[in-house]
């Protein structure tokens, strides 16, 4: 999700939601932005509808204290989402991830 997206989602939810917009689960009242935007599709018996042209874009918004996670449509909170890769191809790659130190083993003593 890009920076400018993740401010306007933001901005909506403090426009929207009251000053004290509490987890239904926990009653913490921080919450953070996902990364990425999903897309729901059609359930059809059998499997999901990956044929469909319908889907429906969501955007996680998630409680801080413990997980709990809401869906909300950028759409119908009128943001505007970037163009999407077509199917098939792959999204952008991401950031590579710095590699972690190795573990340091203790030495065992040998007997004696």
């Amino acid at each position: 999700m890009t920076e400018d997206l993740a401010s306007q989602l933001m901005a909506h939810i403090q426009a929207k939601w009251s000053a004290e917009a509490c987890c239904p689960l926990c009653q913490g009242t921080q919450w953070e932005v996902g990364g990425q935007c999903f897309e729901l599709r059609p359930w059809r018996q059998g499997g999901q509808d990956l044929a469909s042209d319908y889907f429906l874009p969501v955007l996680p918004v998630i409680c801080s204290q413990c997980g709990h996670t809401l869906l909300l449509n950028p759409r119908a909170a009128g943001l505007t989402l970037p163009a999407a890769p077509p199917l098939g191809e792959a999204a952008p790659p991401r950031a590579p991830e710095k590699p972690k130190p190795p573990a340091k083993r203790k030495k065992k003593r040998a007997k004696r």
